[in-house]
């Protein structure tokens, strides 16, 4: 099956077609994921003109990377 809706993003060129596809196909761009690179990829789609939503199922974004007490700040 395959969605033109979901973009998934491993390398500049998966990145070069979500700045193509940023047209009413797509009014809200999500990024599935609080980890670095997930936040940097939100960021990124929001420094191009797109809404971005971070969707994380941890309870603080970048668990792996940062202590419960330096996530919360």
């Amino acid at each position: 099956m395959t969605c033109r809706a979901v973009i998934t993003f491993r390398d500049i060129a998966d990145v070069e077609t979500m700045l193509r596809t940023k047209q009413p196909l797509v009014p809200m761009p999500s990024s599935l994921a609080g980890a670095l690179l997930g936040l940097e990829a939100a960021n990124g789609l929001s420094r191009n003109g797109m809404h971005a939503t971070v969707l994380h199922l941890m309870p603080t974004l970048m668990e792996r990377q940062l202590d419960p007490v330096s996530a919360s700040c």
